[in-house]
């Protein structure tokens, strides 16, 4: 039987894949970077939206005295006044 835990194994392993030189690993931890930093930074926009997505873009000019087409914009959950709820018979919106 070996003298060293799994935990001990881990922490030597992860040792390793940080201050590895070879151009694989190295890729692979740029890689890692890249997808914790993009993945973080949609965590918080879904978080701070409600929804997904959470950046939109418009596409119509039916908004154009206040918004140009092209323009960004942050969407998010619909409140309780205003459910965003459509009475399928009449195609009014539900209050």
């Amino acid at each position: 039987m070996s003298d060293t835990t799994w935990l001990q194994r881990a922490v030597s392993a992860m040792r390793a894949f940080r201050e590895s030189d070879r151009p694989i690993i190295s890729l692979a931890r740029d890689l890692l970077w890249v997808v914790a930093v993009v993945g973080g930074i949609a965590l918080v926009l879904y978080l701070f939206a409600g929804t997904w997505p959470a950046v939109v873009t418009i596409e119509s000019e039916s908004m154009v005295p206040n918004m140009n087409v092209g323009a960004g914009s942050v969407g998010s959950r619909p409140g309780p006044k205003g459910s965003g709820r459509v009475n399928r018979r009449s195609g009014t919106m539900a209050t």
